[in-house]
C-alpha cells in the first residue's frame, strides 16, 4: 500500500482532525471552517507530514468570524470531500454533521465557512443544521466528475462507497436536491473552467445568493485581505452583493479600501521579488 495513504489511515485513527476554540464574551454564535482539499499540496508522503502532522494544519485560523464565541476547525485528511468523515469514530459525512448538531446545540446563530471541497462540505452541513449563515467559496455542487476519468479512478473513497451503494452517495449531487439553500452565499469564478461547470448547474436556482466575479481563480476569487470584511458582514449586506458581477480588484477596494488593497498587493509584489 502506498506510503502516504497508510499515513493518512494512521491519522485518522489516532488523531480527532478538529479543534475547538474559544474567543472574546461568551454568546450565542459559533463557527465552523472546514478545510478545503488544499490542506496539503503537493499530495506527498512529505507534505502530509510537514502540514498536517507536525503543523497540525487547518484553514481559516486566522481569518475567524469576530462575533463568534466558539470555533470549530475540522479537516478531511484524505481530502475527499468529507465522505469519511474526519476521523475513525466520526466517519460518515452524516456523522459529522451529527457531532457538529451537538457542539453547537446551545448556539443560536451558526456560522459555516468554507472554500472548495471545505465549501461543498459546509453547504451539506450548514442546511442540515438549519445555519444562520453559509459562506460557500467556489464549493462543488456535484463530484461525479472528480470520482473517475478516462479510466483512472481519481477519488477512491469516492468510487468505493458507488461500488458498495453507500448511502452517503447521496450527497454526490447536491445541486438537485430539495435543500432549502437561501443561507448560502455561493461566490464563484466564472472564469475558472471547473467553477464555470459548476455554476451552471444552478442556473434554475431561485433560493440561492450567488456572488459571482470576473475571474479564473479557483478559491476564494478576490484578495484574502478583503476577507475579514466578507466574514463580518450579515445576510443584509451579503445579499446587497448578489444583485450585480464584481471585478475582482474593484471588488477589493471597495469592500477592505484601496489603502489596504493597494497595500497587500504591493507586500505581495515584494514577497515575490525576494523569493526569486
Amino acid at each position: 500500500m502506498d506510503s502516504l495513504i497508510l499515513l493518512q489511515d494512521s491519522c485518522y485513527q489516532s488523531d480527532p482532525n478538529f479543534s475547538i476554540k474559544y474567543s472574546g464574551e461568551r454568546n450565542n454564535c459559533a463557527a465552523i471552517y472546514f478545510t478545503s482539499n488544499n490542506l496539503f499540496f503537493p499530495h506527498t508522503e512529505s507534505m502530509f507530514r510537514y502540514s498536517v502532522i507536525e503543523k497540525n494544519r487547518y484553514e481559516w485560523t486566522n481569518l475567524t468570524i469576530k462575533r463568534a464565541y466558539k470555533h470549530i476547525f475540522i479537516r478531511d485528511i484524505y481530502k475527499q470531500w468529507y465522505a469519511s468523515g474526519i476521523n475513525a469514530e466520526i466517519n460518515t459525512l452524516d456523522k459529522m454533521i451529527e457531532w457538529l448538531r451537538n457542539e453547537t446545540q446551545n448556539y443560536n446563530e451558526i456560522i459555516l465557512v468554507g472554500s472548495s471541497g471545505g465549501g461543498y462540505a459546509a453547504t451539506i452541513a450548514g442546511v442540515k443544521l438549519k445555519a444562520s449563515l453559509i459562506l460557500n467559496f467556489n464549493g462543488q455542487w456535484n463530484l461525479y466528475d472528480n470520482i473517475e476519468r478516462n479510466g483512472e479512478i481519481i477519488s477512491p473513497i469516492l468510487k468505493r462507497m458507488i461500488d458498495n451503494n453507500d448511502p452517503g452517495t447521496q450527497y454526490f449531487d447536491i445541486a438537485n436536491t430539495e435543500y432549502d439553500y437561501n443561507k448560502v452565499f455561493y461566490f464563484v469564478s466564472k472564469f475558472s473552467p471547473w467553477d464555470k461547470k459548476q455554476y451552471s448547474l444552478l442556473k434554475d436556482f431561485r433560493n440561492i445568493n450567488i456572488i459571482s466575479f470576473y475571474n479564473s481563480h479557483h478559491g476564494i476569487p478576490f484578495f484574502k485581505s478583503t476577507l475579514p470584511a466578507i466574514l463580518a458582514m450579515n445576510q443584509a449586506d451579503l445579499k446587497k452583493l448578489s444583485t450585480h458581477q464584481h471585478i475582482p480588484f474593484l471588488f477589493d477596494c471597495k469592500i477592505a479600501g484601496i489603502k489596504n488593497t493597494v497595500s497587500f498587493v504591493l507586500k505581495n509584489i515584494i514577497k515575490k521579488f525576494f523569493q526569486k
